[in-house]
């Protein structure tokens, strides 16, 4: 049988911010709402995104000469990325000497995420933490997030999500009966506010 993988934004250690304790923060990548302060806008899309940091960025060329789709060019403000043009074959990410170029977002199975979850363990027995699920939407990706549940509840971690609840009962109902937290993050209580504010009304949160 075929392992279950989502789209992972990265995996933060040791947060004090997500829930009780010391907590190992999945942010999972892919979200229904497009917040106009989000502060994490390279988790909205689902799928991998390449970036750019102009800071460490040298100017050799070598992203230029690499892209097949002729994407890159450099000008006086950096490389400039079309983005709509790009076909993510992230070649330029590879040959990039200096890390300027990089891919927010990875496949992960859940196994690989608990690896990561598990060298944290220590934290948690001492300060009262454990995981905390959030985004993007988990609820995006409700199987996964279901599956990786389980086997925090399996080792006797404790868990929390933060849930932004754009999402259809029945995939909030995979993860609630797994969850020792929930975060609900209501944006809004007025429905064309939250439109205007998010790009959705919020009837089904």
């Amino acid at each position: 049988m075929k392992a279950i993988t989502a789209d992972i934004l990265r995996i933060e250690k040791i947060s004090p911010a997500d829930g009780a304790g010391m907590r190992t923060v999945v942010f999972f990548k892919g979200c229904p709402l497009r917040c106009s302060w989000c502060a994490a806008p390279e988790s909205q899309m689902r799928k991998r995104e390449l970036y750019y940091s102009k800071e460490v960025c040298i100017l050799c060329g070598k992203c230029v000469e690499t892209c097949r789709d002729k994407v890159l060019s450099i000008t006086d403000k950096g490389v400039l990325i079309e983005r709509d043009r790009c076909t993510d074959c992230f070649e330029c990410e590879r040959v990039c000497p200096k890390g300027a170029l990089g891919i927010y977002g990875r496949k992960m199975t859940s196994d690989e995420v608990m690896a990561v979850i598990k060298r944290d363990e220590v934290f948690y027995f001492h300060s009262g933490g454990g995981v905390t699920l959030s985004g993007g939407s988990v609820l995006v990706q409700a199987d996964f997030a279901k599956e990786l549940l389980e086997k925090c509840r399996e080792s006797g971690t404790d868990t929390a999500a933060e849930l932004e609840m754009q999402a259809k009962r029945a995939e909030l109902d995979k993860v609630l009966p797994l969850l020792d937290e929930v975060y609900a993050d209501i944006k809004h209580m007025d429905s064309e506010k939250h439109r205007a504010l998010t790009g959705v009304g919020n009837e089904l949160i």
